[in-house]
């Protein structure tokens, strides 16, 4: 009975290890975005971009891990752009025709496309030169991969073209006296976008040199003596939108919609603006202005937080398929080798057999003996 036991031990671990290397590949086919990924190298805590402090003329030499994710091979382009401010606050990378490359010609990746087998990865070193003319303060690229031929699908008369993409950031930080500094220079009533739902448009830029993440607070002042301030003190980031930006980068100006959450009567308003930053707590911006609203806004929710980005989990039918096959062979050997292999062994052992013919021949050589 030892032996069986070993036979079933092993394939429960092998099914196990089977099982890993699925939910492993299914967790990776849905975070790479079907075909490529990257990844920093050798960065210290565990950061996910790269930070490195160079003086004007100062040289650096890292490494960036390019995979291909997809079950085939593939070409992927490597290359710098330049990074930006997106419209609603954070950093986006701009796309690979972009025409500014003030900061992506710092950073020069050592090959433009790689070959990659199947889930293959491979090192692409790239490297740094800061000119001298370099002004103090943060400077953000980004080293992006992409699958060198977009993914072509037709439905009916329509065609969707996929181009996978990913980044990691290189922010380059050029000693020197810098500051993060908030301009606000506009400010109107808008409704967002098809919904109708009131918003503050509010005119953003950094001034200074180095990156932050700016704090507003907005009051209106309007018709009917309507006068509200958003957000409300004592605000709960978990439970309400409390005028929290994400990072804007020096010389990216930005409209940003500040979400409103009351209708608007038509009339005129004044639109008084504050703003801090976390990097920059001392400075203060304020803001004053007038807008004549000629259209009224509906109500959006009462103090609605910023939904949260949610990614889900896409397993292809062909992974559940052979899953489920290879669970249905695992579990048939294991019960072969468990148990019907050591009842034959028994049978043969004491002479118990299901066959009358086989019963009576051992009948017959047990009364020989």
């Amino acid at each position: 009975m030892t032996a069986p036991r070993r036979w079933v031990s092993s394939l429960l671990v092998l099914l196990l290890v089977v099982l890993a290397t699925v939910a492993g590949a299914a967790s990776s086919f849905a975070a790479s975005n079907g075909n490529v990924s990257i990844g920093v190298v050798d960065v210290p805590n565990g950061a996910q971009y790269f930070t490195l402090h160079l003086a004007p003329g100062g040289t650096f030499t890292g490494y960036v891990s390019v995979g291909n994710t997809s079950p085939a091979p593939a070409t992927v382009d490597v290359y710098s752009v330049n990074a930006a401010t997106g419209i609603t606050s954070g950093t986006v990378y701009l796309n690979q025709n972009s025409p500014e490359r003030t900061v992506a010609n710092w950073v020069v990746p050592a090959v433009s496309s790689v070959f990659l087998q199947a889930n293959q990865y491979v090192k692409v070193a790239f490297t740094v030169k800061v000119p001298l003319n370099a002004t103090p303060g943060d400077h953000l690229a980004g080293i992006v991969v992409q699958n060198s031929k977009p993914v072509v699908t037709t439905n009916h008369n329509f065609g969707v073209i996929t181009v996978a993409r990913a980044a990691v950031g290189v922010l380059i930080v050029v000693p020197g006296p810098a500051a993060f500094k908030l301009a606000i220079t506009g400010a109107a009533i808008v409704p967002t976008s098809a919904t109708g739902t009131a918003s503050v448009q509010v005119d953003l830029n950094d001034v200074g040199n180095l990156y932050g993440d700016p704090t507003l607070s907005i009051t209106l002042s309007g018709p009917n003596g309507y006068h509200q301030t958003v957000p409300v003190l004592p605000c709960i980031p978990a439970k309400e939108y409390c005028g929290q930006l994400s990072t804007i980068l020096p010389d990216n100006p930005i409209p940003f919609d500040f979400p409103w959450p009351a209708a608007l009567e038509p009339g005129e308003y004044t639109i008084s603006i504050t703003g801090t930053s976390l990097q920059n707590p001392s400075q203060v911006v304020h803001f004053v202005t007038q807008f004549d609203l000629k259209t009224a806004l509906v109500q959006t929710i009462p103090n609605a937080p910023r939904p949260p980005v949610v990614s889900h989990l896409i397993i292809p039918t062909w992974l559940i398929v052979l899953v489920a096959v290879l669970v249905l062979l695992l579990l048939l050997t294991a019960f072969f080798f468990g148990y019907e292999l050591p009842r034959r062994r028994r049978k043969r052992e004491t002479g118990v057999e299901d066959d009358p013919r086989k019963r009576a021949a051992a009948k017959e050589r047990l009364s020989r003996l």
